[in-house]
């Protein structure tokens, strides 16, 4: 089954490639089929109901520092992985393509009503490229004994919380900017302050979050803006 992953990657990667203009690097990348909720907990360090959450309803996680790509052997046993697999490569594209934006991937929001930009970016893209892909929003459906366990209030709070993210984020790209790949891509080097603007997030609370970021990595996002005109070809050529 590792090796199935493993050749289906390689066959989707290039249909990622193709449809954001990124370049897919999926060298050393160890490819994991998940069948309990253990990986999740100590990968991303999730409680057991976020991680059983994840395990059926994301069903598929990308971690480019440890370069793993975990999918739920669920998907995989009902041959519904597809849209999933395509939204974890196209992550690995993003951190390939554009590896300064790592450092503010990582943190959804900052107090309240402030929102991090950068996840609006990441996963709205990921979500607008794997809807090209079979079985886009197709779930497992998780059993009644773990919903016993998760509540489905905590569910309901959980999920939409991290779908407000991917949804608008996918929203906001298809409406302002039509799907373009050439303004999509220049995106990743635009300055995180801009980003609030665009993803129409508060400024006063997101404003602060940046700030704090960039002040705990050590990394000036204005940066990424200098380049703010190279793209990259789905050849990996700037």
């Amino acid at each position: 089954m590792q090796d199935f992953l493993y050749k289906e990657a390689k066959r989707i990667a290039p249909q990622v490639e193709e449809l954001s203009g990124l370049k897919c690097n999926l060298e050393q990348v160890y490819f994991k089929l998940t069948r309990n909720f253990i990986a999740p907990i100590l990968l991303s360090r999730l409680s057991l109901r976020n991680a059983m959450i994840l395990h059926y309803h994301q069903a598929g996680s990308y971690s480019h520092e440890l370069r793993r790509l975990s999918i739920s052997s669920k998907l995989v046993e009902e041959s519904i992985y597809s849209s999933v697999l395509a939204h974890e490569l196209m992550h690995n594209a993003q951190f390939s393509s554009f590896p300064e934006i790592l450092h503010f991937s990582h943190s959804y929001d900052f107090g309240k009503g402030g929102a991090n930009p950068y996840p609006y970016l990441i996963e709205g893209d990921a979500e607008l490229i794997s809807t090209h892909f079979p079985n886009y929003k197709r779930v497992v459906e998780i059993p009644d004994v773990f919903m016993t366990f998760i509540g489905k209030d905590y569910y309901e709070k959980f999920f939409s919380k991290k779908r407000k993210i991917y949804e608008k984020g996918k929203r906001i790209l298809l409406e302002k900017f039509g799907g373009d790949r050439k303004e999509i891509n220049k995106l990743y080097r635009t300055d995180g302050e801009k980003l609030i603007d665009i993803f129409e997030l508060e400024r006063k609370y997101s404003g602060i979050y940046l700030r704090w970021l960039k002040e705990r990595t050590g990394f000036d996002d204005k940066r990424l803006h200098l380049n703010n005109s190279q793209t990259f070809s789905s050849d990996g050529e700037e």
